[in-house]
């Protein structure tokens, strides 16, 4: 063809992607009608974008000549295998009366065709009529070929005697493509062994050990994701470098950390690390900020985004990112007719799990709306790889190809708030001197502060992020009182809202003063109350549970602080001398240490003065306060 015509396909190729990110289909369909599958590309990743142009977007008949002609030219590339496939596999999503253009009845062009000679010799080969797809592949004959013109029209079961006197029978009749796909099948796992997209296994339910081969893969897969996860948690991995490992977005990847019992690493828990990150989102003064794809996510689900804009500005958000969104959809429309079902290894077992095809139906709706959103909303930015950036940096984008760092390059190029719930690439911006960074929860934090955000609202968000995996998330016990309210307005002490902010409390990397002086403040406000509050004997538990949870050192000392900082409660002490015995505690050594701190205390401002304190503090603990300075020093 010529140039001219050349460069007009390949515009629409890029206009059409353009157009689709744009959420504009009329006019993507419109620029699909030309033939931009016939362009001579420069290299095979631009075939395949447009090849999966015209199979996402109602041309799977073109698309699935396009990727079988590929797959001929390109055997060595697992890609190619995979592309032709995915839009097999498609087509089965269509209507019966769509599906039947590949039925075969008798030897016609493009049916392959598979013959048995009485003598027990094997014959395959394809009726292709396209003389250049003959010169791809050996198996494909011209329809004028002696022995194809001997069996042609005939049906499958068809006895025949060939020019040498040979006699056979045709066993089968498959159109071609169907026939490619069959050897994908089979020989993938032979070809690509490293490559784990098709396996073959051995099932035989009925039989004693039928399922063992099964059971053994599954387990296999899950010893392999609990192993990335372990390098993710125990080194110095950004979570786009597990999504890349486990070959997810860092959506999944977020939902695996969390399915395998694990936390996500998003902050430090420092003081130092909060003012450094309310600092940033203060003096970038509303001018706009970037969010990463889970950050988007989050905030989506959330609610949130009309108060994330409130607090820093227009979202900006990454090429990548609304293109990870697209391919999600993309996904989920696959399996919107037929649900989505897999299989897992749990204790020993296999589990079968399956998600409604209206689940997914609303799943992808909900990715609908997210897209119009942006569409709307948002400034979407492609990443450009210019000098001004950090020489690590820049070396990593053009080497690698992959999107891990675009929002951190995004934020830097236009020096804009980052929000990221990855703390190693927040400590790689600082790295490289921009400050500029914080995480969403901070970011909802000065929210509120600034009165952006309702208080329930608050609440209620960060119980989500917690049950996200969220780590150090800033629980103060004001927020604890407000969860336990909103809780018992829907009948349950402790309720979902509670049992999910107390996870915040304790922990190895807990810091012992200010996690004792939350656990005491907010049972303050239980014990302390008239009437008495229902349920603080079950909140009670929970919460201390959780302050002494991994803590094999100091926990009898943070026991015994807050049973000393509640002293003043007889009721609280009797519940704790019940709890203490029931935990197993060395309850010597924990009312040892209680009465210790309390005598030092009463020493220092006499029990009458400690009653006027109760009875003239403002807050609902009473001199939890002036208890704590004496108890830290």
């Amino acid at each position: 063809a010529p140039t001219a015509a050349k460069k007009r396909l390949w515009d629409s190729q890029t206009g059409s992607e353009s157009l689709l990110r744009l959420n504009r289909i009329d006019e993507v369909q419109t620029e699909l009608a030309r033939p931009i599958e016939n362009l001579s590309f420069s290299g095979n990743e631009d075939r395949y974008r447009a090849i999966a142009l015209l199979g996402n977007l109602g041309h799977l008949d073109r698309a699935t000549r396009a990727a079988y002609r590929q797959f001929l030219e390109v055997r060595s590339d697992p890609q190619a295998w995979l592309m032709l496939s995915r839009l097999v596999l498609g087509r089965g999503e269509l209507q019966e009366e769509q599906k039947q253009a590949w039925d075969v009845h008798a030897v016609a062009q493009d049916v392959a065709v598979d013959i048995r000679y009485d003598d027990g010799a094997e014959l395959f080969f394809v009726v292709e009529p396209n003389e250049t797809i003959r010169r791809l592949d050996g198996d494909s004959w011209e329809p004028s070929h002696p022995l194809i013109s001997l069996i042609f029209a005939q049906p499958k079961g068809a006895r025949f005697t060939d020019q040498s006197g040979k006699h056979g029978t045709i066993v089968d009749l498959r159109h071609k493509i169907v026939a490619r796909f069959h050897y994908i099948l089979k020989n993938f796992q032979i070809r690509f062994p490293k490559l784990r997209f098709f396996w073959s296994i051995s099932v035989s339910p009925e039989n004693p050990g039928g399922l063992d081969e099964l059971l053994a893969q599954l387990r296999e897969r899950q010893d392999w994701l609990k192993q990335q996860v372990d390098s993710y948690t125990r080194s110095n991995w950004p979570l786009g470098m597990l999504a890349e490992a486990l070959g997810v977005d860092s959506i999944e990847a977020s939902i695996g950390v969390v399915s395998l019992g694990a936390t996500l690493k998003v902050a430090v828990g420092s003081e130092q690390e909060r003012n450094d990150a309310t600092r940033a989102v203060i003096d970038n003064d509303r001018k706009g900020c970037v969010l990463d794809l889970l950050g988007f996510w989050n905030a989506w689900h959330l609610g949130a985004l009309p108060a994330v804009e409130a607090i820093g500005g227009r979202i900006h958000l990454c090429r990548s990112t609304v293109d990870r969104l697209h391919a999600r959809r993309e996904a989920l429309a696959e399996s919107a007719k037929d649900g989505i079902k897999s299989a897992a290894y749990n204790q020993g077992r296999i589990e079968l799990c399956e998600v409604l095809p209206e689940v997914v139906q609303r799943w992808r709706a909900d990715l609908d709306r997210v897209l119009a959103w942006i569409n709307e909303h948002a400034e979407v930015m492609p990443v450009l790889v210019g000098d001004e950036l950090n020489p690590g940096l820049r070396e990593h984008l053009r080497a690698t190809g992959t999107d891990i760092f675009h929002s951190l390059t995004i934020a830097i190029q236009q020096n804009l708030l980052l929000v990221t719930d990855d703390l190693l690439t927040r400590q790689l911006a600082g790295s490289m001197g921009f400050g500029r960074t914080c995480w969403s929860a901070q970011l909802l934090g000065v929210g509120l502060a600034k009165q952006v955000i309702d208080f329930d609202e608050y609440v209620r968000w960060l119980a989500y992020l917690v049950e996200a995996g969220h780590n150090y998330l800033s629980v103060s016990s004001e927020i604890l009182a407000r969860a336990h309210k909103l809780d018992a307005t829907e009948g349950a002490a402790p309720g979902q809202l509670f049992r999910a902010l107390s996870r915040m409390i304790g922990g190895a990397g807990a810091d012992p003063a200010s996690h004792i002086r939350v656990t005491a403040e907010f049972l303050g406000t239980l014990w302390f109350a008239n009437p008495p509050v229902e349920h603080r004997e079950a909140m009670t538990s929970l919460l201390m549970s959780q302050l002494m949870r991994e803590r094999h050192r100091d926990y009898i000392g943070m026991v015994g602080s807050v049973i000393a900082m509640l002293g003043g409660s007889e009721d609280f002490i009797d519940f704790m001398r019940i709890w203490v015995r029931g935990h197993f505690l060395p309850e010597g050594d924990v009312w040892t240490a209680a009465t210790i701190l309390r005598s030092r205390w009463l020493r220092t401002i006499g029990r009458l003065s400690y009653r006027r304190t109760l009875l003239n503090s403002g807050s609902d603990v009473g001199g939890i306060g002036v208890l704590w300075s004496v108890v830290k020093g």
